[in-house]
């Protein structure tokens, strides 16, 4: 079984539990609301009657059921959410094992190494603008309206943030380029067999 079939299985019980939490949930509030509108709005527990027993369980019945109603609703939401984080790591990873995984390395790779270039030709371009919007626009070849968005939000940053892409954002583009080309080499050099040890 690969990493992607184990994950896709933990995915699929989670949205399991989650519909099974969710039906669970929706049976109390039916029950709950059944017992509490067979009793007539705004009717007080008549103490000393012969009906306050029923009257006081039937009150404790809708509180707990609502209670467990809840809980369980809950749950379900922790189990969908979950899920939701199980299918987006399924939707970006690329994993050791996929068929395709040096295609898809290889194209990430070239789509980070274009953006990557293209935020410092972007953070280029300001610094010969200095600080004119029209020049700026035309030298990064952008529209002049979000031209002067970029030039608003580098005003409204700290003054060490004195650029269109931080310095911090283009380290941390690079250094996911690097681990991807690591990746990539190591996954080049496996052979089919020992793939399970390359992961």
């Amino acid at each position: 079984m690969t990493r992607r079939d184990r994950i896709e299985h933990r995915l699929a019980k989670r949205q399991d539990w989650a519909q099974k939490a969710e039906a669970k949930s929706e049976q109390r509030f039916t029950a709950v609301h059944e017992l509490a509108d067979s009793i007539p709005f705004g009717q007080p527990i008549l103490v000393g009657h012969h009906s306050e027993g029923r009257a006081r369980r039937d009150a404790e019945r809708i509180f707990t059921g609502m209670g467990k109603a809840v809980e369980l609703h809950n749950l379900s939401q922790h189990h969908s959410q979950k899920a939701d984080g199980l299918a987006h790591q399924l939707d970006r990873s690329i994993f050791t094992d996929d068929t395709n995984a040096v295609g898809a390395l290889e194209a990430r790779i070239a789509q980070r190494e274009a953006k990557a270039e293209r935020m410092t030709a972007v953070n280029k371009a300001w610094r010969k603008s200095k600080g004119d919007i029209a020049s700026f626009a035309r030298l990064a070849e952008i529209p002049e309206i979000l031209a002067r968005t970029i030039a608003e939000t580098i005003a409204d940053r700290y003054s060490f943030y004195d650029q269109p892409h931080p310095g911090w954002e283009l380290s941390n583009l690079r250094a996911n380029i690097r681990r991807d080309k690591e990746r990539l080499g190591q996954i080049q050099n496996c052979l089919p067999k020992t793939l399970d040890k390359c992961q």
